[in-house]
This record gives C-alpha cells, sequence and structure tokens, in this order.
C-alpha cells in the first residue's frame, strides 16, 4: 500500500518554507525582545523617580512614575498582541502547502486578540499590576510620613 498519496501536502517541507517561516520566526523573536527591552525600562525608570521623589522630598514626583508606567504597560501591550498575532500567522502559513512569502496578518489571525484581553493578559498584568501596587505603596508611605514629620 502507498501512503506517499495519503500523506497532508500541507506537512510535505516545500521549497522555501523554512525561510519563509523563519521571517515570521524573526518578527516573533523582536516583538518578544521589544516587550522584555519594555519591562526593563519601566523598572529603571520606575526606580529613578522614586529615588528622585525621596531625594528630592518631593512626593509630587512620585506621581510622575505613572505616567510612563501606563504607557509602557500599553506598548508592551501592543508587542504582546502583534507577537500572538504573528504566531497565528506562522501556524497559517505552516499549514499551507504553497508559500507566497505573505507575511501580513489576515483578519483570522487577529480574532483571538483583543488589545484589552493583551494588555490584563496572565503576562502583563501581575507584573504591571504589581508595580502599580508597590509603587502605589510607596508613593502612600512616603507621602504620610513626610506628612507626619512636617
Amino acid at each position: 500500500m502507498d501512503t506517499s498519496q495519503d500523506a497532508n501536502p500541507a506537512q510535505i517541507p516545500t521549497p522555501g518554507m523554512a525561510e519563509h517561516l523563519g521571517m515570521i520566526q524573526g518578527i516573533i523573536n523582536r516583538m518578544a525582545a521589544n516587550s522584555f527591552q519594555i519591562k526593563g525600562w519601566t523598572v529603571t525608570l520606575l526606580a529613578a523617580l522614586g529615588a528622585t521623589g525621596v531625594a528630592s522630598q518631593y512626593s509630587i514626583i512620585f506621581l510622575l512614575g505613572y505616567l510612563p508606567l501606563i504607557i509602557f504597560w500599553g506598548l508592551d501591550g501592543y508587542f504582546l498582541r502583534q507577537e500572538k498575532i504573528y504566531r497565528a500567522v506562522y501556524e497559517r502559513v505552516r499549514g499551507r502547502a504553497t508559500i507566497d512569502f505573505d507575511m501580513k496578518p489576515q483578519d483570522e489571525d487577529r480574532k483571538n486578540t483583543s488589545g484589552t484581553d493583551v494588555i490584563f493578559s496572565k503576562t502583563l498584568f501581575p507584573f504591571y499590576g504589581s508595580l502599580l501596587t508597590l509603587y502605589a505603596t510607596l508613593f502612600l508611605i512616603f507621602h504620610f510620613s513626610q506628612n507626619t514629620c512636617a
């Protein structure tokens, strides 16, 4: 019995498949690297603003930290959403029998990735939520300790 005709054509490597999937994987890797860098920038900036707030004795400087925290949270959510979309593109291309080197996401690739769901996902919410909580706690401690000492 010849099983070569029973094989799924999407599982047979086609010329250019590895290159196309490699290009898509490169996009996914860049999005993941961007997300990692944004987390580092967020922690660095919040630490710098917190230290400046304590050193200057002005609790208002702590409040400035919320703006980059929220902006970086949204930007990190954008990169995570793009990463998820391109993972869907990867799976769609991997299942094709022919390669056209199209890397543009289709509507079907975006259907399970809403921005709100990504921002409050199990990977971003614990990180940014804990930073938000920690920063708010430090602000309150510093603000009230400053007012009681004065």
